[in-house]
């Protein structure tokens, strides 16, 4: 509760009673997750101070690290903390998504500010995931046309294909997407086609 709360004090509390603050009651995730997911960088540095691993994985989402879900929820102050503790920039989940990937899932057009951090510490912008997919294919896959930009202006090749064959553009007229994303992809086809 400490951490979901932002009560700081209560967590130094715990920790100092030698409370097991690391695991989540409820979730497969950790706190270190969570904190990670809300940006509280004091949060993420007293559970990592205290000696919680920042590689630990969750055992939900592709049993992402920290730094997974920070991209995910667009948490730059956590990234960069994580990195300059000595993460790397490209550290792969269990299905070898990258950061880079994990800010393409998620949100209305999403996190574009930790994908420009982590594109300028050096993330590789064609960095395949374990199915071949790389960030673009996830972004156009979710009608992320900002982030689709981004993408393309930071050098990635839309002529990747995933192991199924399917490039972004593909992606990007799959059929049955509800309306909303419908055109969302519409947007990001376009771009797609219009550019060389």
């Amino acid at each position: 509760m400490a951490v979901e709360y932002k009560h700081v004090d209560v967590a130094r509390a715990s920790i100092a009673s030698e409370a097991n603050i690391f695991i989540h009651p409820e979730c497969d995730d950790t706190l270190l997750h969570r904190a990670a997911r809300w940006d509280d960088l004091e949060m993420v540095k007293l559970l990592v101070d205290s000696g919680m691993d920042i590689n630990v994985s969750d055992k939900r989402i592709f049993e992402a690290k920290p730094i997974h879900i920070a991209a995910l929820c667009d948490s730059v102050n956590t990234i960069a903390y994580f990195l300059k503790k000595g993460q790397k920039v490209d550290d792969p989940s269990k299905n070898g998504m990258t950061p880079l990937h994990f800010t393409a899932t998620i949100g209305n057009q999403g996190s574009l500010n930790a994908a420009k951090l982590l594109l300028d510490k050096g993330a590789n912008v064609n960095a395949a995931a374990l199915d071949g997919s790389t960030p673009l294919h996830i972004a156009a896959h979710f009608g992320k046309l900002n982030l689709v930009k981004l993408f393309i202006e930071r050098g990635a090749n839309k002529k990747l294909r995933r192991k199924d064959g399917k490039t972004a553009e593909n992606l990007a007229v799959s059929v049955g997407d509800k309306e909303k994303l419908r055109e969302a992809k519409c947007a990001v086809l376009d771009y797609l086609t219009t550019r060389k």
